[in-house]
This record gives C-alpha cells, sequence and structure tokens, in this order.
C-alpha cells in the first residue's frame, strides 16, 4: 500500500501537472519508503521492464552510493546544462533518494510554466524527466553508464522493431544528438544490448498500452535461459561510471564536473 500524494495543483489526466506528481512522489518515497528498498525504479505506463534482467545488472552496484540510471539523452546539455534519462524509466539507488529526498524537502519554490526551465522548481506541466535531472544535478548526482560493452543501450526508447529496422541516424535529431559516434554505433543490430533491462513506447490507441506486445515479449524473455543472462551480465556489468560522451565530438565546451562552459549559463554543480 502506497501512501496518496498530496498535490497543490489538479491531477486530472488532460491537465497533464506531471512533474508536480513526480517530484511529489519522489519525496513521498524518500520519506516513507526508504528503508523498505536497496533500488527505486520509475517507469511509464508503456514501458516493459524485464524485472529479473535488471535485478542482476543492479547486484553489481552499490545501493549506499549515489546512482541515477537509465536511457540518457543530450540534446537539452548545451541550451539548459541538464543531461537526463528518459521516460522509458530510470533507477535510483537509495543513496540517491536519500540526496534527492533531501532537496525536496528542503523547499520547492513555485514558478510558472517555462521558468527556470529545467532547475530544481515546482511548476505546473510535463516534463518530469528532466526537471527530476535538474534537481539531481543541484546535489551532484548525473546520470549513470549504463551501455554495454559493445556501446549498445540496455534501457531502450522505443519497441524492438522501431530500433532494429525504422531508426535513421540523424545527428541534430533529439534522440541522437550530441551522443556523436558512440550514438551513430546504435544502429540495426547495434542498437540494443542483448541483455536488455527494459523496452518503451508500447502505446496502443488513446495513450493506453499495448498488452498484445507486452504478452509477446513476456513470451520471449521466458523462453531465455535464464543462466544464461545472468552470465551475460556477470561478463559485461556494469562500470558504475558516469554516461558515456566524447568531449570532442560536442560542439560547446563543458568543465571536468560536465558543466557547459558558458556565459549564458549560470548554474552547474561540483561531483565528489
Amino acid at each position: 500500500y502506497l501512501e496518496p500524494i498530496d498535490m497543490r495543483r489538479s491531477d486530472r489526466i488532460e491537465e497533464r501537472n506531471i512533474w508536480e506528481k513526480s517530484w511529489r512522489g519522489w519525496m513521498t518515497a524518500a520519506q516513507l519508503y526508504l528503508h523498505d528498498a536497496e533500488w527505486f525504479l520509475k517507469a511509464d505506463i508503456d514501458s516493459f521492464l524485464i524485472i529479473e534482467n535488471l535485478k542482476a545488472y543492479l547486484a553489481y552496484l552499490r545501493h549506499e552510493e549515489a546512482h541515477y540510471l537509465g536511457h540518457t539523452l543530450m540534446h537539452d546539455w548545451e541550451k539548459f546544462n541538464v543531461v537526463f534519462n528518459s521516460g522509458v524509466g530510470y533507477v535510483l539507488s537509495r543513496e540517491a533518494l536519500r540526496r534527492y529526498g533531501m532537496r525536496l524537502q528542503f523547499g520547492m519554490p513555485v514558478v510558472e510554466m517555462g521558468a527556470q526551465r529545467f532547475q530544481c522548481f515546482d511548476r505546473p506541466g510535463p516534463v518530469e524527466d528532466p526537471n527530476t535531472a535538474g534537481c539531481l544535478r543541484e546535489i551532484g548526482i548525473l546520470p549513470g553508464d549504463t551501455l554495454d560493452r559493445e556501446g549498445r543501450q540496455r534501457f531502450n526508447l522505443f519497441r524492438p522493431r522501431d530500433l532494429l529496422f525504422d531508426m535513421h541516424y540523424k545527428p541534430d535529431d533529439w534522440y541522437w544528438k550530441n551522443k556523436g559516434s558512440i550514438g551513430k554505433k546504435q544502429m540495426g543490430l547495434g542498437c540494443c544490448s542483448n541483455v536488455p533491462l527494459a523496452w518503451h513506447n508500447f502505446k496502443s490507441g488513446r495513450g493506453l498500452f499495448d498488452k498484445d506486445a507486452f504478452h509477446h515479449l513476456e513470451y520471449v524473455y521466458h523462453t531465455q535461459p535464464y543462466a544464461a543472462r545472468l552470465k551475460a551480465i556477470e561478463l559485461d556489468p556494469p562500470t558504475g561510471k558516469l554516461f558515456q560522451f566524447n568531449e570532442h565530438e560536442l560542439s560547446f565546451q563543458v568543465d571536468s564536473d560536465r558543466n557547459v562552459i558558458s556565459d549564458e549559463l549560470s548554474s552547474g554543480v561540483r561531483l565528489g
């Protein structure tokens, strides 16, 4: 049983106050459930997660350290100094949630929609993923490296058939921007890890999830020997490092803490 979340705005679906739902949900989790689990997951309703793969993957990381894991997007990095994990789902370690909860309880000043974009304020509207990253960045937590040793994604933002057959590399597109040669390799069979942790975008009419596709994936993964998946993760465990990028391929400069070097940006963090 989860305690209900009190919101200052409407929680009606059509009003899309997703950011407030998110940060209040995380604050509630930190206040009431911090010691009930070692890892905490947020996922969209149209995401398919292979939980046994995810648990095996997380076993190689320490929940006492601050980890923020998912599919990392970089298209807002230059403009807003934010790199964030996308809606497919992201995982916070207990230590990351503890720090995040403390920051949220410290206070969330109210601003209008669009103001102080992707910084840690309470505002109406959606775009909770980059806002979450903005809050975490403020306390020195950046997305972790979740690529496999071949540079393929473990948290996949789209469906398998989309990534394998329909995606075309466009360096200025939001999905590919600032990923450079690392992202360019993620085409066709190079898109996705052999032991994926999540898939996304299984929508089916009126924004509901596609249960038939879910049932198909459930069958596929249950036919894969679990011992083989455990062995594959053992041979290619998480690095425990921050997200990968090639500094020489960026069109802007970043400092050693991955802050954008710009006179127009005043916010930044120091890691460690």
